[in-house]
C-alpha cells in the first residue's frame, strides 16, 4: 500500500470512530430548512427518514484536465464525507502521460484542508496546505452537503437570504467564513452551487480567488432515494469557463444517519 492510500485510509477511519461517538446532538431542526431545500429533500426520498451524516461516495468514472489547455485525463477516484467533524477524504489514482502512477489526495478535517499528489509513489508534485487551501476545502463542503444532507442541519451552515431558487448560505469553521448559493432548478432539485472564495492555482504561480461552479447535470436512484449522479466542476476565468472535473456517481453508501426529515 503507498503512502498516500495509507493516508487516505487512516484518516477516514479516524474520522469513522469519530462518528461511532458522537451523540446525534447539535443538528438543527430540519423545519427551520429554507423552504428550496426542503423542497428538494422531500424530492430525493427523504419523507420520514433519517439524514445521513456519512457516507461512502462511489464514483462510477472521474476526469480531471489538470490545465484549461490540457487533455482529460481518466482517474480511479474513492471519496468519504462526513458531517461531524466535517471531513472530506478524496483519493485519486492514475498514469500521467499514460505511463507514471500518480496519485492524489484531498483532504478537508474540522477546517485544515490540504492537497498531496505524488508521482511514482515518490515524488511529490502538490503538497499544499495553508489558509487558502483550508478555505477552498470548507468551500467543497458546502457544495457536497446536498450529497450527505445531514450536513445540511449542522450549525457550522448559516443560512441565507432566499430569491426565488437560489439559496444563499455559509460555513464557519476555525473562524474562516466561505459563502456560497445553492441554485434549484424549476423541478425543485439542486442543480448547482456557485462561490466566489475558493481559490484557483494559477500555473503562472500562487492562488487566487475565482468564481467556481458545481453543476449536477443527471440524478440516479437507489433503494427510494435520488442521488447526484454526473456532477461536473468549472472555474470561471478572464479567458473563459474551464471545466475541470466531470465524474459519475454509481452510488452513495450512507454510514451514520441523524434526526429525521419531515
Amino acid at each position: 500500500m503507498s503512502k498516500v492510500s495509507a493516508t487516505y485510509l487512516k484518516n477516514t477511519e479516524d474520522e469513522i470512530e469519530r462518528l461511532k461517538d458522537w451523540d446525534g446532538k447539535g443538528q438543527n431542526n430540519a423545519a427551520l430548512l429554507p423552504e428550496p431545500v426542503r423542497k428538494h429533500l422531500s424530492l430525493c426520498g427523504y419523507e420520514g427518514k433519517r439524514l445521513p451524516v456519512s457516507g461512502w461516495v462511489i464514483w462510477k468514472e472521474t476526469s480531471i484536465r489538470f490545465g484549461p489547455d490540457k487533455p482529460w485525463t481518466s482517474l480511479a477516484t474513492q471519496q468519504f464525507n462526513s458531517a461531524v467533524s466535517p471531513f472530506r477524504a478524496a483519493y485519486m489514482k492514475t498514469r500521467m502521460f499514460g505511463l507514471l502512477p500518480f496519485e492524489g489526495l484531498d483532504l478537508s478535517i474540522g477546517g485544515t484542508g490540504s492537497m498531496l499528489g505524488k508521482l511514482a509513489g515518490i515524488v511529490n508534485v502538490l503538497d499544499e496546505k495553508g489558509v487558502e487551501m483550508d478555505a477552498s476545502g470548507i468551500v467543497t463542503l458546502l457544495a457536497e452537503a446536498t450529497m450527505i444532507p445531514g450536513m445540511l442541519l449542522m450549525p457550522y451552515i448559516t443560512w441565507g437570504s432566499v430569491q426565488g431558487n437560489v439559496v444563499n448560505a455559509s460555513m464557519t469553521l476555525k473562524g474562516i467564513t466561505v459563502t456560497g448559493r445553492f441554485i434549484f432548478g424549476d423541478d425543485g432539485l439542486f442543480r448547482s452551487f456557485e462561490s466566489d472564495d475558493r481559490y484557483y492555482a494559477n500555473p503562472d504561480g500562487g492562488n487566487e480567488l475565482r468564481p467556481w461552479r458545481v453543476e449536477c447535470e443527471r440524478y440516479g436512484e437507489a433503494d427510494g432515494i435520488r442521488f447526484q449522479s454526473v456532477v461536473t466542476a468549472s472555474w470561471k476565468l478572464p479567458e473563459g469557463l474551464y471545466e475541470y472535473w466531470r465524474g459519475t456517481i454509481e452510488r452513495v453508501e450512507s454510514g451514520a444517519e441523524g434526526i429525521v426529515f419531515s
